[in-house]
């Protein structure tokens, strides 16, 4: 087993285990439930990750950033919905004033993940081609990672002002969650803009975000 394979599944099992942290206080809770979802989603993530790095033809890591493409487009809206809802006393006024966007950020990715995703990359589709270094984006893996790089940066900006907004000891009980879930977004932003800016997903990087996760 590869380092990528081994981060990915070791991020996957500890996100199944704050997962449940998560709900061991308050099960019924709205928010706590949206950090669990947000948790396995990104589990799901690294999942994808470690097999697309145990992939060894072409069409086999298409196939598990295909399916990673779909996670993260719910996984991007599940945690937008976090940052919006987290620590947060008018969080149902932020809610519905936010509605349109939630819906925009979890429609549009899907969309393109499941009735454009042949044109997510670029490629010449062979099912013997041998597993490549780098997938060069189509016209809807440019749109799909615009749309990631955005909500990222929604995310990290509601995260920062509810950090601001806090004061006193409200302050102290937040801040390593924010910082934590705020560092993973950081690193999203970084490997979005890199994709973008070279018109292609860099296989390499991959296993920076179960290392992320797992810090």
């Amino acid at each position: 087993m590869s380092g990528a394979e081994l981060a990915g599944f070791t991020a996957t099992g500890f996100c199944v285990v704050l997962a449940i942290l998560g709900l061991a206080d308050s099960p019924r809770a709205f928010v706590p439930r949206v950090f669990a979802m947000g948790m396995l989603l990104l589990g799901a993530i690294t999942a994808c990750q470690a097999f697309a790095a145990s992939a060894t033809s072409l069409m086999e890591v298409v196939a598990w950033h295909q399916w990673k493409a779909l996670v993260v487009g719910v996984a991007g809206a599940t945690w937008l919905l976090f940052s919006l809802s987290f620590a947060r006393s008018n969080s149902r006024e932020l809610l519905l004033r936010s509605r349109w966007l939630l819906l925009g950020s979890v429609v549009l990715p899907i969309q393109l993940a499941t009735m454009f995703r042949w044109s997510l990359y670029a490629l010449d589709y062979a099912a013997d081609a041998p597993a490549p270094e780098f997938l060069p984006l189509g016209w809807a893996g440019q749109v799909f990672y615009a749309v990631e790089l955005l909500v990222a940066v929604l995310i990290l900006s509601n995260l920062e002002g509810t950090l601001r907004a806090s004061t006193g000891s409200k302050r102290w009980q937040i801040k390593f969650m924010v910082l934590g879930i705020g560092s993973i977004f950081v690193v999203q932003i970084y490997l979005a803009s890199q994709t973008l800016l070279f018109s292609s997903v860099h296989l390499a990087l991959e296993p920076v975000g179960p290392y992320t996760l797992l810090v």
